[in-house]
């Protein structure tokens, strides 16, 4: 584990060799080194995460190759792994701390809500790729797991305050204490974001919380909870049934909740390893278009065993249970039953064999899980390491995962404004309590080169094929002649996509000099769409997901510089390709940190974001929750780090 004390030191010291080790746990809920772990993985550390000069997690996710990050609205962040790009990524899995904060309600997240304590994080996991067979569905394209500090990494008195020319102004507050084998933090964090110049976008959000963990022997128990109350502003467009039939509105989106969370390890013996976690989550969120009043309660247990020195076994259960009230107020969408209460059971295994031990390692295994909605599913993983010697390394992997259809798209009616052209018109989405999981199976492969101290180099290929993906089908056309003859056209959602998405992810690591490091990326993605024979809505369905949608090409550059002890300069290029299918042009953004250690306890830094133009579009209008489009700036901060 990384401390506080080692994250604070200048990682640009370590070797990329240590870099390599650094262990991970996403990948086969075990700590592997990097280096050896048969996926296509990156880590970003506590470090990169402090000299990226990022203020959220959505910015410090720029980083990580093969991942599609967007400002879609002045609050709002799309991202995904490996395409199909939304405000709510249906495929892309996101933890904190093993606890999921994916939405059950769209399937994806609410960026603007994840408002973690930066300096806590101890590393960002993030494999690209399905991890299904340990993670359950909806870990389709891939897995974010945000790791957070042990609280003995967090002693001491931690004050941060941060202030930017869009009238942003942050301030965060840490302490740390302990007593013989406790160890606790506590903390309150405040932000307040003016939101863009032309747009109804201010963000306003408030967090307090604890984390304790207690080390005793062969026990670990760590305890956290949280909560947080916040308001969005933000324009939206409504449709009605009535002309002029869509109304444009400003409105605050209010939002709060919480969560308790406990994790116990238990090593028995110095071959097995108990691990349960038990956690409760409560949101609540309520704006113009949807509400959402959930609660879930999920429980995991995994045991680990080292059989002998050639095979290793991990097994492991689950129960996730959620309970929701969609419809307290009348809203835009109108959601079918209002209330729901949904049980998920899955079994799990795993087998690790090194079959020459030095060389050549399979890691077979399957997950089978149980939807109360749409039944049983098998979601099974091969993975095949190959150790040339101690530079180079090959991988290959065969998985299958699934992505259970969300609650909007089970049972939802809402009008869809601005989608067709014809007078007196209106466009109504809606579910379909039929609807059938996606499935997709993915073949990958990847190289590493450690070629010495200085040098590392990352190669992975993917194909993925995807069936009975969902899409939004022309149903039947209504005459409704209240208050006047007016078409009413239903979208349907229905399971008749197919999609293939192939491509290529490198990264690398060169340190230059000693007080110099470069770290570059480069992306190429494709996704080819086919409908199903029996689809007769090709134009509306390539209206949400077309084959150009996702820039085919994405490129980053990093350097990290040690000018003097006390002063660090850190700079990151990133490039998009256009997307043919928005008409969305490319972009080459530029960021920029200076930071100047004034004393042991005190850090000024000064960041400029996206100095490259004074503004560009990342991402489309959206179509289920139709906001402006939106112009990410330029900016630029200055922050102030007291740690005592």
């Amino acid at each position: 584990m990384l401390s506080e004390s080692v994250c604070a030191e200048d990682l640009t010291t370590w070797s990329l060799e240590e870099l390599m080790n650094v262990k991970i746990t996403s990948a086969s809920k075990r700590s592997l080194d990097l280096q050896h772990t048969p996926a296509a993985t990156f880590v970003l550390t506590q470090e990169d995460i402090r000299r990226s000069g990022a203020n959220n997690i959505p910015e410090v996710l720029r980083l990580v190759p093969g991942l599609q990050v967007a400002k879609s609205s002045a609050n709002t962040w799309s991202i995904s792994s490996r395409g199909d790009n939304s405000r709510f990524s249906n495929k892309l899995l996101v933890m904190v701390d093993g606890r999921s904060v994916y939405s059950l309600l769209f399937g994806g997240v609410f960026w603007e809500q994840l408002d973690l304590q930066m300096q806590d994080i101890e590393r960002i996991e993030v494999i690209r790729g399905p991890g299904a067979t340990l993670w359950g569905s909806n870990a389709v394209n891939g897995i974010i797991n945000i790791i957070t500090n042990d609280a003995e990494d967090t002693q001491g008195l931690h004050v941060s305050s941060e202030v930017g020319n869009k009238a942003t102004r942050i301030a965060s507050v840490r302490y740390g204490g302990n007593t013989d084998e406790l160890a606790y933090r506590v903390y309150a964090k405040t932000r307040k974001d003016d939101g863009n110049f032309d747009i109804n976008g201010d963000l306003s959000i408030q967090s307090t919380g604890m984390r304790a963990d207690w080390h005793a022997g062969k026990n670990e128990v760590s305890v956290q909870s949280n909560y947080y109350k916040s308001q969005f502003g933000q324009t939206i467009t409504l449709a009605q049934l009535t002309a002029p039939f869509s109304v444009v509105k400003n409105e605050i989106i209010q939002a709060s909740g919480g969560h308790f969370l406990i994790d116990w390890q238990h090593q028995q013996g110095d071959n097995q390893t108990w691990n349960a976690q038990f956690y409760y989550n409560q949101v609540g969120r309520q704006e113009l278009t949807f509400q959402d009043y959930r609660q879930v309660a999920d429980i995991d247990i995994s045991h680990h065993v080292n059989l002998n020195e050639n095979h290793a076994f991990i097994w492991g259960m689950g129960y996730r249970a959620s309970r929701d009230d969609l419809g307290r107020i009348k809203t835009a969408v109108v959601f079918t039953p209002t209330r729901e209460k949904l049980n998920i059971y899955n079994l799990f295994f795993q087998h690790e064999w090194k079959i020459k031990p030095d060389y050549l390692h399979l890691t077979l295994g399957s997950k089978f899980e149980h939807h109360s909605v749409t039944g049983w599913g098998v979601q099974p993983n091969a993975r095949l390491l190959w150790k040339i010697d101690t530079k180079h390394m090959f991988w290959l992997s065969v998985a299958k995962a699934i992505r259970q259809p969300s609650r909007t798209m089970r049972g939802y009616t809402l009008p869809i404004p601005g989608i067709s052209p014809i007078p007196n018109t209106t466009m109504v989405g809606q579910g379909d309590p039929k609807l059938l999981p996606e499935n997709m199976m993915a073949y990958e492969g990847g190289y590493r080169l450690q070629y010495n101290d200085q040098f590392s180099l990352d190669v992975s290929v993917f194909w993925q094929n995807y069936r009975n993906s969902i899409t939004n089908e022309i149903g039947a056309v209504n005459l409704d002649p209240n208050p006047f003859p007016h078409l009413v056209i239903p979208a349907v959602a229905a399971n008749l996509r197919k999609n293939q998405i192939y491509g290529v992810e490198i990264s690398s690591q060169w340190q230059v000099l000693d007080w110099w490091q470069l770290h570059s990326s480069y992306s190429y993605l494709r996704l080819k769409v086919q409908l199903a024979k029996q689809s007769t809505s090709a134009l509306f369905v390539s209206a949400f997901v077309a084959e150009g949608s996702d820039p085919r090409h994405t490129a980053t550059v990093r350097s990290q510089m040690n000018l003097r002890n006390d002063i660090e300069l850190d700079t990151t290029i990133r490039y998009m390709s256009r997307s043919r299918a928005y008409q969305i042009p490319a972009y080459t953004a530029l960021d920029l940190r200076l930071s100047y250690q004034l004393n042991r306890e005190l850090e000024l830094s000064v960041i400029g974001k996206n100095l490259t133009d004074n503004q560009h579009i990342e991402f489309p209008l959206s179509y289920f929750i139709v906001t402006p489009l939106t112009s990410v700036q330029r900016s630029v901060h200055a922050k102030l780090t007291w740690h005592y």
